[in-house]
């Protein structure tokens, strides 16, 4: 059989795919040429015939055929079983492997060959040595049909302790993120958790080893350890490579890069500036003169929200990373963790930026005699005390002269305790000490309450995300025309902005999904035949888009938003949530503080807390930051709440 001829054959890939209409038409051709008599079928026929199978098995036609036309055909491919079991049946010792010589290397047939070789259990003829002689090429296809990796037990564990890079299955499976598509792997018992852990080490001390592998191994969940058997000391061989990996590429491989410049000038007049640098570097400009001028203890807590922009305008932490910022080779190209908080450049930058500015201020406050934490303090004591009578809450502020190691230990503790104050506060109405001082049980920042009722907006089900995907996905696919072909959009949403677009300037395929959007209020079309977007939902989807959560209190000045929700709402599409913080704050702050949710987290609740911590005092004032950080968005959500129930937002 011909090279050229095999890759001529029907392929079925998904019910959805673009190829689906052009494989029928060859699909349709096989059919009736079909003859069940004739039994001389090479291989790659059997596969084209079950390929045909799966077609149909799907429900898969052709417009043009009608009722009479499908049935007819339909049934003579129910006919295809019979003669893909009699091909299969015959293979034995003796001819398997001429039979995989023929069909080639398509990874496509190669996955349906073992696919029918598993469900004809063709593993109870064909011997562990034939097989084993296939394994370099056809592991991975075999790993995926648990019958066969059971019947060649031994073999395949066998196989795993000579090859390292069969860690890379072990990784894949217990500790990837997964496509919706995969199919899982499956481990002959065989293969035990000594020799799993045996094939982990055989991998990091390879020269091979794949620095995406190591990451996941350093960075890896809690799991079973008959599933996957990770203990500290793999942990710590895996990072040491993973270090010496990258040590050396820094040396012999140039690199992309980007970074962040904080600057405190004397001899700026404006409050603040950003500039673009060629290298890719950001670079803000803070005057120093502004900052001495007005250093009265609300001003230098405001700062954090008008000059370093710790939060949105609707108090959203602009620390959180969000799928919106993610590149495309970030969303769909490299490994990740199943418990991985995503970081793409954007976050890494404005990371960066964010931790410099927090060091710089301090620099600066300190220059004047003020140390942070006195801030914190005052807030919590006086001020809270003085504008909205709230009396008990306790904050203790390092001395001067406290290392950083100390400070991360105290601020550690500060942040609960202060978390803990505030819920003991909306449970009870007021502080108390008692109740505080009887707990020991540690506080999850999803479980710190809100005054306020329906506080943030949240995507529910699909309707909602689909239609975000829809208006503002880059890879949707709609904002791409024949009208405006020689223009570029980033989305949809952004084409029917700026351009006036009508139902006959779209593809049918587009066609469809434009009247999904018209069905579900995101679009109209107007007597003309103009595809127009109703403003108020699209809107709100957009907020959700760039933000991933909403703020309802923003809306209850704007009767036709709200209207719009209250409607999204009755649909399932949104729903609210009361807390102090939003989910997506949430899931950084776990980031941040511990590994409850993931397994990249930088743990330093636990760190500090269990003295589990670097010893590094460069790593003591980065964390020191950190944490600095999340004490002031913390503050600034918590002032954002007193001044919300001032105006009677309250549940």
């Amino acid at each position: 059989m011909g090279l050229g001829k095999r890759f001529e054959r029907v392929k079925f890939y998904s019910p959805n795919d673009f190829t689906c209409g052009h494989n029928l038409e060859k699909a349709e051709k096989v059919i009736k040429l079909f003859s069940p008599e004739n039994e001389d079928c090479d291989v790659n026929h059997i596969m084209e015939l079950y390929n045909i199978q799966l077609f149909f098995d799907n429900e898969g036609r052709l417009r043009k055929w009608n009722d009479n036309e499908y049935e007819t055909l339909k049934n003579t491919v129910n006919l295809f079983g019979g003669t893909i079991a009699r091909f299969f049946n015959k293979i034995d010792n003796n001819n398997v492997l001429c039979i995989l010589n023929e069909l080639g290397n398509d990874s496509k047939d190669i996955n349906d060959f073992w696919f029918l070789f598993n469900k004809y259990k063709r593993y109870e003829i064909v011997l562990a040595n034939i097989i084993g002689e296939l394994l370099d090429f056809h592991i991975s296809f075999i790993l995926k049909r648990k019958e066969t990796v059971s019947a060649y037990g031994a073999l395949i564990a066998d196989y795993f302790i000579s090859r390292p890079s069969c860690a890379e299955y072990l990784v894949n499976e217990f500790l990837a993120m997964k496509e919706l598509a995969h199919e899982r792997f499956y481990f002959p018992k065989e293969l035990d958790a000594d020799k799993k852990s045996q094939v982990l080490q055989n991998y990091i001390n390879c020269n091979t080893a794949n620095p995406n592998y190591l990451k996941l191994i350093v960075t890896a969940p809690m799991q079973d350890k008959n599933e996957l058997p990770l203990n500290n000391q793999l942990r710590l061989s895996a990072k040491e490579k993973l270090n010496s990996y990258w040590e050396e590429k820094r040396k012999t491989s140039p690199s992309f890069g980007y970074g962040t410049e904080v600057v405190f000038s004397k001899k700026q007049e404006d409050a603040s500036n950003s500039e673009r640098l060629e290298n890719r570097t950001l670079r803000m400009s803070y005057s120093v003169k502004w900052i001495t001028e007005n250093i009265d203890y609300p001003t230098l807590l405001n700062n954090f929200i008008y000059l370093f922009e710790y939060v949105d305008e609707r108090f959203r932490s602009n620390f959180i990373s969000k799928t919106s910022q993610l590149g495309i080779f970030e969303r769909f190209l490299g490994m990740k963790g199943v418990r991985e908080y995503p970081v793409g450049i954007y976050f890494n930058q404005m990371n960066m930026l964010h931790s410099l500015q927090m060091v710089g201020y301090c620099e600066q406050l300190e220059k004047v005699n003020i140390q942070i934490e006195s801030i914190f303090k005052w807030f919590f004591e006086e001020y809270l005390k003085d504008e909205f009578q709230v009396e008990g809450f306790v904050f203790h502020a390092p001395s001067k002269g406290t290392t950083a190691l100390e400070r991360c230990k105290l601020l550690s503790i500060e942040i609960e305790s202060v978390l803990k104050q505030f819920f003991i506060l909306v449970t009870n109405r007021k502080i108390e000490r008692d109740l505080l001082e009887i707990s020991s049980t540690p506080l999850r920042v999803g479980d710190v309450p809100s005054f306020i009722a329906e506080k943030y907006i949240h995507p529910k089900n699909d309707i909602c995300k689909k239609a975000i995907h829809f208006l503002f996905s880059d890879q949707a696919g709609l904002s791409y025309t024949e009208k405006t072909k020689e223009k570029s959009y980033q989305h949809f949403a952004e084409l029917l902005y700026k351009e006036q677009m009508y139902e006959d300037d779209f593809y049918d395929y587009q066609k469809e999904e434009i009247n999904w959007l018209v069905k579900n209020g995101c679009l109209f079309i107007d007597e003309s035949s103009q595809v127009q977007l109703n403003t108020e939902k699209v809107g709100i989807l957009l907020d959700l888009h760039n933000n991933e959560v909403g703020r309802l209190c923003y809306f209850a000045s704007r009767p036709k938003e709200m209207s719009t929700l209250e409607k999204m709402q009755a649909d399932g599409e949104i729903e609210y949530s009361t807390s102090l913080f939003s989910l997506s704050e949430q899931r950084y702050l776990n980031f941040i503080l511990n590994k409850a949710e993931f397994s990249n987290g930088l743990d330093l609740r636990n760190k500090y807390l269990h003295a589990s911590h670097s010893l590094l005092e460069k790593d003591h004032e980065s964390d020191y930051a950190q944490l600095l950080k999340i004490m002031v968005l913390t503050i600034i959500k918590i002032n954002e709440e007193f001044c919300l129930r001032e105006k009677s937002f309250v549940s």
